[in-house]
Parts: structure tokens; C-alpha cells; sequence
């Protein structure tokens, strides 16, 4: 399922509906009347000046958030920049509050995380769901930590023994090394985490421009994506049939002949 994107730009004029990251089933509604906004003092020192427009306005801000869902009631706090940006209508230019969030608590979920992942997965997913605000690189290297836990969860060899000066040592193996390996297991799957390791690594470039929000947004919805192809029954169920029917080259035995309808 693809990521809404609208939700996680970069600046809102209201808060979104996101997911509760506490029940999963409700949505987050913003508490408006609860919201904090405060001019910094030296954004308002500016406004004596004869450049000055509103414009220039810099606040810090505080929404409070709460689930719709009645028997969860989560509150998450979203802090962040406040911004002053105008637009045109009939009668001239008028100003408008944005909002630029560089946190959220708890973190709000890009997906939904079932209870079958691994716990070690979902931690690091929700690591990279809360990063994401402020460090798009923090956040891809939570994705590729998160590759990393997934493939000790499916017993992906992690060293190898090394020979230096007639002595052996185990060391251990890099990640796309061990990605390699499990394509021998699941082909589809691996080409997928390759995908995220790059961005992964792209992540942990001093440059901070070397990633962006969209570009970790791409890794989370492969990696969802691949944990729905791993551990959905219903996904390994139908990857089942399909293998039976390739070997069969046909249809498949069955215990019971279906009935003749005419």
C-alpha cells in the first residue's frame, strides 16, 4: 500500500489526519484550540524595521493531537517552526500561519506495524518513523538498521572466516554481501532491500542534502512492502499456490473433486 505523501510534506497549514501510533485503528485529530504559538523575541525585534512584513515572522509551536478512536484517546504532541506565508485573493494579499514539525511523540507511523514482525524490525521502523522530521539521513539509516535485524530473523549468515598471515578470523559480513545471500532464498525480496540499503548508504553521507524526506519515503514503502511479502499468511499462502501451479506446469491435485456445475 502506497504512503500517503500529502501527510508527511515538509509544511501544513493544519495537521493531518495521521494514524494514532498507539492502537493503529483510530486517526489524529489536532486539538486547535490547544495550540501553542509563540513569536521568538528576536522576530519581533525585526518588526521595527522598514524591511519588515509579516513574512518574516519566525514562531515556535505546539499541537496537541488526540485518536479518534474512543477506547484508545493517544495524545501526541507535534513541536516545530511556525511560518507566516502569504497568498492573493479579490480583495489583496493575505497572510497565513504554516507549520514546519520537527518531532512528533510517540512518533507517528508512515504504515501500520503488525504484532507477526519481528520486535527488532518494528523498533527500528519506529526509529526511522521519528527521525524523519528533522534528519531524512538519520531516518534512512534506521531503514537500512531495520534490513539488517530482518535478515538476522530469517538466520541470513552474518560473518564469515578470514585468513591473514596463516591465521583465521571470523569477521563480519557486510550487508550487501549477506543481501546477496538471501536472494538464493527469496530473489524478489532481496532486490528490495538492496534498493534500501543504497538509500541506506546514501543516508550516511555527511552531505545532509545527500537524501531527502521523499527519497526515505521510498524506502519505507519497499520496506513495508517487503515485510507484507515475508510475513503475511495470506501473501505466502498465494506465493505457495502459484510455485505448485509453475511445478505442476498445470493445475494442482486435490484432495476432492470440484462438483460438476452443468
Amino acid at each position: 500500500m502506497s504512503i500517503d505523501r500529502s501527510k508527511f510534506r515538509v509544511k501544513f497549514g493544519s495537521m493531518p489526519a495521521w494514524l494514532c501510533p498507539t492502537c493503529d485503528v483510530g486517526t489524529l485529530r489536532e486539538a486547535i484550540k490547544d495550540r501553542i504559538k509563540i513569536e521568538t523575541g528576536y522576530s519581533k525585534l525585526e518588526h521595527s524595521e522598514d524591511y519588515w512584513e509579516p513574512e518574516f515572522i519566525i514562531n515556535r509551536f505546539c499541537s496537541k493531537m488526540i485518536c479518534t478512536n474512543p477506547t484508545c484517546g493517544e495524545v501526541v504532541l507535534v513541536i516545530g517552526r511556525g511560518d507566516v506565508e502569504s497568498y492573493y485573493d479579490d480583495e489583496g494579499t493575505e497572510w497565513s500561519d504554516i507549520f514546519v514539525p520537527s518531532a512528533t511523540f510517540p512518533a507517528v507511523p508512515m504504515f501500520r506495524i503488525s504484532d507477526d514482525w519481528p520486535p527488532s524490525v518494528s523498533h527500528e521502523l519506529k526509529l526511522s518513523f521519528g527521525s524523519i522530521w528533522s534528519d531524512a539521513g538519520a531516518s534512512a539509516n534506521r531503514l537500512r538498521t531495520a534490513v539488517e535485524h530482518l535478515l538476522d530473523h530469517l538466520a541470513v549468515k552474518k560473518t564469515t572466516l578470514s585468513k591473514s598471515g596463516g591465521k583465521s578470523r571470523r569477521v563480519r559480513l557486510p550487508l550487501h554481501d549477506r543481501i546477496i545471500a538471501f536472494k538464493q532464498k527469496n530473489s524478489v525480496a532481496a532486490d528490495l532491500l538492496l534498493a534500501i540499503k543504497w538509500l541506506g548508504n546514501a543516508g550516511s553521507h555527511a552531505n545532509s542534502q545527500a537524501i531527502a524526506r521523499d527519497d526515505v519515503l521510498d524506502g519505507m514503502e519497499i520496506m513495508e512492502h517487503v515485510m507484507h511479502l515475508l510475513f503475511d499468511k495470506q501473501g505466502a499462502n498465494v506465493s505457495k499456490l502459484a510455485k505448485s501451479i509453475n511445478r505442476k506446469r498445470g493445475p494442482i491435485k486435490r484432495s476432492k473433486k470440484i462438483p460438476k456445475i452443468f
